[in-house]
């Protein structure tokens, strides 16, 4: 058998993007400053922010009609928010709605990611586990394994 020798590198501060905070009482992540350089890459830093991401019953449909736009510059913004679905899954369905037309983009379908953009600019930080919530998973879990 093989063994391999770890180092320990210390605390995680960021990884992939994502922020981690490490405490007594739990981890935290934060996607704060993904989001910024994703508003920053698509000129949309200063945009106005939305507190709900869209009305309810609403329908894409593959326009034909409407204004076609880069498929590239699309592809890049349906990735760089899938990749924040893993921390953001309120945008998960909405995100679903629009990435359907990645091959046909049109003008519509832009405007309909710009609402997730301008709706991630309206929120500013979130902590996934609240410290009521750890306190509750650690008296689940035998104390040996907190260490």
């Amino acid at each position: 058998m093989i063994e391999f020798e770890m180092l320990d590198l210390g605390m995680m501060y960021y990884f992939l993007g994502i922020e981690v905070k490490q405490y007594f009482g739990g981890i935290f992540t934060s996607e704060k400053k993904y989001v910024q350089e994703i508003l920053m890459r698509f000129g949309m830093t200063n945009c106005k922010s939305v507190t709900i991401q869209a009305e309810t019953g609403l329908k894409f449909e593959k326009d034909s009609t409407g204004k076609r736009i880069d498929n590239t510059f699309y592809k890049k913004i349906m990735g760089s928010l899938m990749y924040l679905t893993a921390t953001r899954p309120d945008i998960i369905y909405y995100l679903s709605l629009v990435r359907r037309y990645m091959e046909s983009s049109r003008e519509a379908h832009f405007l309909g990611s710009k609402i997730t953009l301008r709706y991630l600019q309206g929120i500013r930080e979130s902590n996934r586990r609240s410290r009521s919530e750890i306190k509750s998973l650690e008296s689940k879990v035998p104390s040996r394994a907190w260490g």
